[in-house]
């Protein structure tokens, strides 16, 4: 049902007050979130909720549970002003809703919610009070935030399974830069996900949750957030900010970088090692294979290579062309006992333990065959083609050259015992300007914190 102006006498949502006996609300929908399950305690259904704003700029959260959640999803339109009658209403969680809303309200299915038509624009269309992101490291985590902020970079749109619930859910990571010359990962979840985002835009995001991962604080939308792509349409804010980086901030070094959605932090050995000293007792209850360390940044000298008896030796081995892991020659051919298959050919492919020296010290890196293709300047085939002494030119010449590795750690337990490996997952030659760059980027942050 719609209505045509405003015929019920309307109250302020800083007026409401959960013993107040009958109360209209008109408002616009300024967030709304999926519709999705819940359960708890055995029992199961749908939710769905949405952010509302009035004309005095006061803020409300709505909650739908099962048949109010299948009704009212999809009646309730984005940007859209209604009518609200009483509902259940009480405090606000301040981990789910943001700073300015102090109550939430849960309308059953029998509530007569109403459109209004005609002139809305009284009530504003979104209520922003940004925090700059040198503002949130140091802030509590499960804290809601409204974020100004241009996007520096960011990943491809993918797909993971949540493990509490078992659901499949769109995410896509981006590296966010405002002007206190701060950067944090946002992480965009569902259909936020799959807005299409430029380097260099300017993107204003209400109600993102701060998260702490290993020490390092993130961003990720939650159920209401809302992300407006072109913020500067109506916020000046967002103009300055994009002036600000044309002229300024796109020449900055970031800490932080993508790889596959995944975020990798600039960082020395000493620190990753220190890392998974102080938190790797957490993990003696999981499975071999189950724990995932985030991926680190390290530039690095190659400094030793493998040697048999002080013989260069081609680290190398005989791989299935389809799983890649070791095959065993018989009267078929070459046989993979995961794949229970036969091979005419194997494929040649590296493994190699190899020491790296950074400014700290120096720590053994597992590399495979795409960073063995970098460090040793040809293919697994073309080595195990060689004599010892073509060997040995090839380990010369990889010898003392640097490179930014991205190494993630993995931690196995056997006999009761932690033992620690680090995987070299990616290796670049160093670029010295992007380097010296993030070094005058460590310098300033050093002095901020004196």
């Amino acid at each position: 049902m719609s209505i045509a102006g405003n015929i019920l006498e309307t109250l302020p949502i800083s007026t409401l007050h959960p013993s107040m006996p009958q109360w209209t609300i008109k408002a616009r929908v300024t967030a709304r979130s999926e519709l999705r399950t819940w359960s708890k305690n055995g029992r199961s259904g749908t939710l769905f909720c949405v952010n509302l704003l009035d004309v005095e700029g006061g803020e409300m959260k709505g909650v739908f549970f099962n048949e109010a959640a299948d009704r009212w999803s999809s009646s309730l339109e984005l940007d859209s002003v209604y009518l609200f009658p009483k509902g259940k209403l009480k405090v606000a969680s301040k981990r789910f809703c943001s700073p300015s809303i102090q109550y939430e309200c849960v309308w059953k299915n029998d509530a007569e919610i109403s459109k209004v038509d005609g002139d809305t624009s009284s009530i504003q269309h979104m209520g922003f009070s940004f925090v700059s992101l040198d503002k949130i490291s140091a802030m509590d985590a499960d804290v809601l935030v409204n974020v100004l902020a241009v996007v520096h970079d960011f990943g491809q749109l993918s797909s993971v399974v949540l493990k509490k619930s078992g659901q499949q859910r769109q995410r896509r990571s981006a590296i966010l830069l405002d002007d206190s010359c701060s950067s944090l990962v946002l992480t965009l979840w569902g259909v936020l996900a799959e807005n299409e985002l430029t380097v260099g835009q300017v993107i204003a995001i209400k109600s993102c949750r701060v998260s702490t991962f290993f020490h390092n604080k993130s961003l990720s939308t939650t159920e209401t957030s809302y992300v407006d792509g072109s913020p500067a349409t109506t916020i000046q804010q967002a103009v300055d900010l994009q002036r600000w980086y044309d002229t300024t901030g796109k020449t900055i070094a970031v800490m932080s970088s993508l790889v596959n959605n995944d975020v990798v932090v600039r960082k020395t050995f000493a620190q990753v090692e220190l890392e998974v000293e102080n938190h790797k007792i957490n993990y003696h209850d999981n499975e071999r294979g189950n724990v995932t360390w985030p991926l680190s940044s390290a530039t690095a000298f190659v400094v030793t290579l493998p040697r048999s008896n002080k013989v260069a030796v081609a680290p190398t081995y005989m791989a299935c062309p389809k799983c890649h892991r070791k095959v065993a020659e018989n009267c078929e051919g070459w046989c993979c006992e995961a794949c229970q298959r036969a091979y005419p050919e194997p494929d040649k492919r590296y493994i190699a333990s190899v020491m790296a020296l950074d400014a700290t010290g120096t720590t053994f890196l597992k590399v495979f065959d795409d960073v063995g293709n970098v460090i040793f300047g040809c293919t697994a085939s073309e080595m195990q083609a060689y004599d010892s002494n073509n060997v040995e030119g090839c380990f010369e010449q990889a010898n003392f050259k640097q490179y930014v590795f991205k190494i993630r750690p993995k931690v196995d337990f056997y006999a009761g015992q932690t033992y620690v490996h680090f995987h070299a997952q990616h290796a670049q030659p160093i670029d010295f300007v992007a380097e010296s760059r993030l070094l005058l980027l460590e310098i300033r942050m050093l002095q901020q914190n004196q």
